[in-house]
Order: structure tokens, then C-alpha cells, then sequence
């Protein structure tokens, strides 16, 4: 899943204004101060292994996924019994492109319901309006039986979860408890861990890369065209580079301009400089927020001088993530970050760049230490969205677990019968296998929008396999072993701050005004103290308590 970026990188200055797991959220008040009604110790479930399948390459490292140079041919059967009981399943769920086929005329729809034993009645949610959607629907008091909940997108969510609306899936799938549902038991540790709010499972995640937007592309030909045969190895070399990208005239053309980048990536250079993810927790157990730190300040130095130097696109302070895409997918600039997943392979976005430019070589590049040593990776969530069962519904225990064996059977592994199913349709009509045994998509119009109803929690983004480009699986997953083993997670992450959702919005604006005027030269370096101070002032100081009382309560 595609993580979008504006400008100064948006998400690093909700990041920076201290915001854990709820920290993108903003209007919702809730209480004045405090924690979470329901807080207890986070019981994860019992993690199974994922299936022994022939081709498989396992990372061997937690939290990078297992690599495929082709599909698993035969696919294996994950699921042996038919979930459902025959009644209606309602779903509130998140939609990307056009609505799908209706059931009626819909091949794909109606082997869905027949192969889960239910009727699937969604409602379809664009991804633009999914906020306002969702919170229209926790308004009414008409849950569906699954609802699609993303934190980052509504805000009523976690004030509901607070008051009670959603089942706490911790006796359903906490421990070995999860066992029952074996496909659910290969999920990642991780996306439990980091989807949990202060101790409670509310929802089946839907699950990324733990490393995920952190790492971005860059123009591996045009270093080596102008002198830079390796990836740069410290601060200086990153400037050196990107300024030869900008000034060197990289790709040949000197009647076209380049930069280095079309946004200014604070996230790359504050991995460099050792800046803590969000949230840093001392030996005495008190939070500090990164921009309280000596290494948030070198960083706000480095990005300074890189302004200074010509690096970024002139616009780059307040370009849009779309148009930062486009920049780069015509060579005008020399780095780009998005998902990880979506980097890789014939359609991603270095194939995608060949298509244009065919000896374009769009290589990941890990961010160096600032001083030659190693840097500090931020973990991300793990997770995008999860799948939640309303309390009223969840009260029936029965139908808990027949819900919980439909999402089990969409989390099917890579691999399986269930997983070609779910992610590429009815084999003959809307696929084929190749000579190599890969899944290949009809070009059918008629087909086409059969099974855009699918979005839940699916695994498409826990493995790497990448047809047409099977050396890609590899690049990935080496690239991201290195970055896991150098990654720290935001310690905040899970827990809740009644303030950080009522301020969030504010609080995050003000960090990018501030941090804007600095970078581009609007304020000077010394301007952060008062940065720092009315950070305090508007709210930093009792976040930093409430989450510092979350903390204690689950330790204690």
C-alpha cells in the first residue's frame, strides 16, 4: 500500500508532535485527560510458521517476509472447511478504483459467498471519503458485522473503541487461542503488537512491511554517470550526490532541469542523524519527543544546507505526493519514497521507470550514518486498516468465531488456493498460469471489476514476488533484512493520549510551519528553541504525561 508523502513529509511532523497510534487523529475530544478504559497487558496471539512450500526463500530475519521467484505451483489448500453457517455478513469496507460487478452478474461475487458460506453484503467505501464514511457510520449506531477501521482516516474510531463499540478479540485469538484459525496464526507478531491499543486486539489488521516509506529509490545510473560508482556512506556524500544530481546534469540532457528530489524527505535524513522514531524513552523511563533532541537539530542543520544547495525542486516545500511521483517517473529527479512493496517489479516503480527510460536503474538506497556508522531506521505500524467486529455483534460468541473464520480464510497465505482466489479471481475467466506457473491477469474488460470488492485483510504485502522480475523478490527482501536489523520502533505506538486527538491536528501544523521556515531559510537555526518551547506550551508537555501514564499502566 502506497504510504503518500506531502511536502516536508507530513507524516514525520505528526511524528514529531509526539502522536503514538492515535497521533494522527484530531477532533475527537473524548476525555480531558487520562488513558484508556479498558487497558490491560497485550496478549499476542501464538505466532505459527508460515507453510513449507518449494521456491520459498525465508528471510530469517522477524518482520521481512519470505521471498518468491515464482508462484507456488500447485497451490495448496490453507482452509478445509467452509467458514460460514449460510446467514448474511454486512461489511463496511474501504474501496480503491470502480464499484464492483453486481452480485447478480458477478461469477466472482457469488463463488466468494459459496466458498465462505455466507452472503456478503458490503457496503463500498471510496478511499477519498473513507474518514467521513466511517464516522457518518459509527454516528448511526449501524455497525456492520466486519468494519473496516483505519485509524489515520477517522477519528471517531478511537473515541468508539474507548466507549466500547468494538469486540476486544483477545480471548478469540490472544496465545494459542488463535490456533483455531491457523491462517490468521501465520500473521506476523508485529502487526498484532502494533495495531493493539493499550493492550486490547480490536480488529484483523490488514498487514505491511514493518519498514515501510523508509527507504526510497534513487537513480543508481546517474551516480555512476557522474562519478559515484557506490551509494554515498555519510552526510557529506549525500550532499555531494544529490547536488551533482541537480547541477551535473545527470541524464544527458542539459535543456531539461534535474534536482535531487521533488520533496524535502525529512525521513531520510533524520535516520541518518540518529533521530529517535517519534518517541525516545531514557533509563529513567521519561519520554522525550524527537525535536527535544541533540540529533532532531543537526538534522534540521543538514536539511538547511541541503536547501542551500540547490538539491530540492523549488516547490518542493509544499508539492504534493502525486506530483513528487511524476517528477521522478519522467527523470526529473533523483529519489523517490513510497511503500515498499510497490518499488519492485515489472509494474512497480523501478519496471514502471524502464518503460520510459529502459537503462534507468532505480536502486533502493538504505540511508547511510550521518558520520559513517549506522543509522537509526524508524519502524513503521505494520499495518494498514483492520477488520473489526462490533461489540453487540461480538456479545454472540458463536458468531464471533464465524466471522473470525471469514477473515481467516481472506488472510490465506501466498501460495494457497484460497490466496489465488482472493487476489487474482476465477482461473480461465479472469486469469491463466503462464509456462512458468504465474498467476497472469485476462485483459477483459468484462472481468475487471469482478472482485474490486475484496479489500480486507488479505497478505498481498507479505511477501515479495514480483513476476517478469524475479530477482526483485531478492533485492527486496536483502534490502529490507538490512533495514529491519537497524530499525527502532516508536514506543508510543498503541497507546492513547486524549489530548494528542484533541490537539493533534493543531499541534502538527504548527511543527511544519516551524520546521518549513527553517529548512527553506525563512527562519534561522536558533528559531527551534522557541519551536521546542511552544511545542511544550501547546500540549507536548501533558502528552508526554498521558503517554507516560499509558506506559506505567501497562508495565504495571
Amino acid at each position: 500500500m502506497q504510504e503518500l508523502r506531502e511536502g516536508l513529509s507530513r507524516r514525520r511532523f505528526l511524528a514529531a508532535a509526539g502522536l503514538g497510534a492515535a497521533g494522527a487523529l484530531a477532533g475527537c475530544s473524548g476525555e480531558a485527560a487520562g488513558g484508556f478504559r479498558h487497558s490491560h497487558p497485550l496478549r499476542l496471539p501464538l505466532e505459527a510458521p508460515q507453510p513449507t512450500v518449494r521456491g520459498a526463500i525465508p528471510s530469517g530475519v522477524d518482520g521481512v517476509p519470505t521471498a518468491y521467484r515464482r508462484f507456488v505451483s500447485p497451490p495448496y489448500r490453507s482452509v478445509h472447511t467452509t467458514p460460514g453457517s449460510g446467514g448474511p455478513v454486512t461489511t463496511f469496507q474501504i474501496l480503491y478504483g470502480p464499484p464492483p460487478t453486481p452480485l447478480e452478474h458477478n461469477p466472482w461475487w457469488q463463488e466468494l459467498n459459496r466458498r465462505l458460506g455466507v452472503e456478503i453484503r458490503p457496503t463500498l467505501v471510496p478511499d477519498a471519503s473513507l474518514g467521513d464514511k466511517l464516522q457518518t457510520t459509527i454516528a448511526s449506531g449501524q455497525l456492520p458485522d466486519l468494519t473496516y477501521v483505519h485509524l489515520g482516516l477517522a477519528p471517531a474510531a478511537l473515541r468508539v473503541i474507548r466507549q466500547g463499540a468494538f469486540t476486544d478479540l483477545t480471548p478469540y485469538i490472544g496465545g494459542d487461542a488463535v490456533k483455531e484459525f491457523p491462517n490468521l496464526a501465520r500473521l506476523p507478531s508485529y502487526m498484532w503488537r502494533n495495531s493493539s491499543i493499550e493492550g486490547g486486539i480490536y480488529g484483523v489488521p490488514r498487514v505491511i512491511p514493518i519498514v515501510n516509506g523508509q527507504i526510497g529509490l534513487y537513480r543508481r545510473d546517474w551516480a555512476r554517470k557522474l562519478g559515484y560508482p557506490d551509494p554515498p556512506a555519510n552526510a557529506d556524500e549525500v550532499l555531494e550526490l544529490f547536488t551533482a544530481y541537480a547541477k551535473g546534469d545527470p541524464d544527458g540532457n542539459s535543456r531539461v532541469q534535474t534536482w535531487g528530489f521533488g520533496n524535502v524527505d525529512t525521513t531520510l535524513v533524520q535516520q541518518m542523524f540518529g533521530v529517535p522514531n517519534v518517541w525516545r524513552k531514557d533509563s529513567n523511563g521519561r519520554l522525550v519527543n524527537a525535536i527535544e533532541t541533540d540529533e532532531f537539530e543537526e538534522a534540521l542543520r543538514f536539511l538547511s544546507r541541503m536547501w542551500k544547495a540547490g538539491v530540492y525542486h523549488p516547490d518542493a516545500a509544499t508539492m504534493q505526493f502525486q506530483k513528487v511521483q511524476d517528477l521522478f517517473m519522467s527523470g526529473r529527479t533523483g529519489y523517490f519514497a513510497q511503500g515498499y512493496i510497490p518499488m519492485f517489479g515489472r509494474t512497480g516503480t523501478r519496471g514502471g521507470l524502464r518503460k520510459t527510460q529502459p537503462h534507468a536503474d532505480a536502486y533502493p538506497l538504505l540511508p547511510p550514518g550521518h558520520d559513517g556508522g549506522k543509522p537509526r531506521i524508524f519502524q513503521g505500524p505494520g499495518y494498514f486498516g483492520f477488520m473489526a467486529i462490533p461489540s453487540k455483534v461480538g456479545e454472540n460468541t458463536e458468531r464471533a468465531k464465524e466471522l473470525l473464520r471469514v477473515l481467516d480464510y481472506y488472510a490465506a497465505p501466498f501460495g494457497s488456493e484460497e490466496y489465488v482466489f482472493m487476489t487474482y479471481g476465477i482461473e480461465g475467466r479472469q486469469f491463466r498460469y503462464d509456462g512458468q506457473g504465474n498467476p497472469v491477469s485476462v485483459d477483459d474488460d468484462r472481468v475487471a471489476n469482478w472482485s474490486t470488492l475484496s479489500y480486507m485483510c488479505q497478505t498481498m504485502e507479505n511477501a515479495f514476488y514480483y513476476p517478469g522480475a524475479p530477482e526483485d523478490a531478492v533485492l527486496a527482501q536483502d534490502m529490507l533484512k538490512k533495514a529491519v536489523q537497524l530499525s527502532v520502533p516508536n514506543p508510543t505506538l498503541g497507546l492513547v493520549s486524549n489530548l494528542a486527538i484533541s490537539r493533534g491536528a493543531a499541534l502538527s501544523q504548527y511543527n511544519s510551519d516551524r520546521q518549513t521556515g527553517i529548512v527553506t531559510g525563512r527562519e534561522p537555526i536558533r528559531a527551534l528553541a522557541e519551536w521546542r518551547k511552544g511545542w511544550r506550551e501547546r500540549g507536548g508537555d501533558q502528552i508526554r504525561t498521558e503517554y507516560e501514564e499509558a506506559l506505567a499502566r501497562l508495565s504495571g
